[in-house]
């Protein structure tokens, strides 16, 4: 690890010398991933820490989420109990829905998984019943899942409250990847995906450090949206008048270090027919953007840029990739590429759907949240924990 980790960072870390054989630890993970990423940051992120448990003959419980309740999206995790058996952990993942109260069992040495803890109304409420029922099933915590570090959920922000926890090594390391560029100057910083926390970035102090920025996805949209020009069914973050209020002003205090796109892909919903549009012009009922390029001339500019400062942060795809538009995504590999290790990748979705070329790490929003406060949420509720004195690593 980079020296730069601090040394209370260290201090609330999971060591393998913690576990009793026999006892019992919950680990909560952050493997939300589709199938077949076998080998994405979410899933390896995790590995280390749970066969030290393993190997330690702890009996393992796993909380770990994918998509979310409120909108229906959370699913089965069969295959992140595919993807931990594949590279040899002890996994058993638990079929039937689990209930408050309901006990797990376990022999030393093994991992239950449990299902998608977003199954649960409560998770993302961080329902304090839930919290208390999941942190029944162990004598003791380890939080991971940098993905979700920065989100109050029962299964990490809430389970640290009840049992005595650490941070996993996992998260501890992707914190300390992030290190070198939680300060200095940033050579371009690209958000886009649909998550809300990315629109706010705009209004962190990663753009104060940032040579240019460059909105795309549905952080564009949302962009475009609240100066008032028409985005049709393109799909975007919600946003409260406030935020509306704030983001044209953080466009307008960008200056020309904002770049936006020359042109966008507009898809009919009904016909599935495809043309090329200036930015500028209004997009109809009906049709939504797709995919984006720049022009020439920005191009040119943000090579030359990276030249000079050569970092990046990009955090979510530019388009719908998954859906075949990969003109945009093709440019940002083209131009982040010759950055090597200076260019980031964060998030599930970026990791997934864009070339990697550079450094990645699982989390989009939490990343985002260090790098613009130097903290994350869980690390600094478990720090006032322990300076509380509920508990500690005795």
């Amino acid at each position: 690890m980079h020296s730069a980790m601090t040394s209370d960072i260290t201090a609330l870390t999971f060591r393998p010398e913690l576990v009793t054989p026999g006892e019992r630890w919950v680990y909560s993970a952050g493997a939300n991933v589709v199938p077949g990423c076998v080998t994405a940051p979410r899933i390896t992120e995790e590995v280390p820490d749970l066969r030290a448990l393993t190997a330690a003959q702890a009996v393992v419980v796993v909380l770990s989420h994918q998509g979310s309740y409120r909108d229906g999206s959370a699913g089965s995790l069969g295959h992140v109990a595919q993807a931990w058996r594949s590279v040899g952990l002890p996994v058993r993942l638990m079929d039937a829905p689990w209930e408050v109260g309901d006990a797990v069992r376990g022999i030393p040495g093994s991992i239950t998984l449990l299902p998608n803890t977003r199954l649960s109304p409560g998770e993302e409420d961080c329902d304090p019943d839930l919290a208390r029922a999941y942190a029944t099933l162990g004598a003791k915590a380890i939080v991971g899942g940098f993905s979700k570090s920065h989100r109050r959920n029962a299964s990490n922000f809430g389970l640290m409250e009840h049992l005595p926890t650490w941070i996993s090594r996992g998260l501890a390391l992707e914190l300390d990847v992030l290190q070198p560029i939680r300060t200095g100057p940033l050579g371009a910083l690209v958000l886009g995906g649909m998550k809300r926390e990315k629109v706010l970035a705009l209004f962190s102090d990663l753009t104060s450090r940032a040579h240019c920025v460059l909105p795309t996805g549905g952080v564009l949209n949302a962009l475009l949206h609240a100066q008032g020009i028409g985005v049709g069914n393109s799909r975007r973050p919600h946003l409260d008048e406030e935020e509306r209020r704030r983001l044209v002003q953080a466009v307008h205090t960008l200056g020309d270090r904002i770049i936006l796109p020359h042109e966008v892909l507009l898809t009919e919903e009904i016909s599935g027919s495809s043309h090329w549009a200036p930015l500028s012009v209004p997009i109809p009922a009906g049709w939504a953007i797709r995919d984006l390029r720049w022009s020439p001339e920005h191009l040119g500019r943000i090579a030359e840029v990276l030249g000079s400062v050569p970092t990046a942060v990009i955090a979510g795809p530019p388009g719908d990739v998954r859906g075949g538009f990969v003109v945009g995504a093709q440019s940002l590999s083209n131009l982040l590429a010759p950055l090597r290790d200076g260019a980031f990748f964060l998030g599930g979705d970026t990791c997934e759907e864009i070339e990697v070329t550079g450094t990645a790490s699982p989390g989009g929003g939490a990343a985002l949240e260090y790098l613009g406060r130097g903290t994350c949420l869980v690390v600094e509720h478990l720090r006032s924990i322990r300076l509380e004195g509920t508990f500690n690593d005795d």
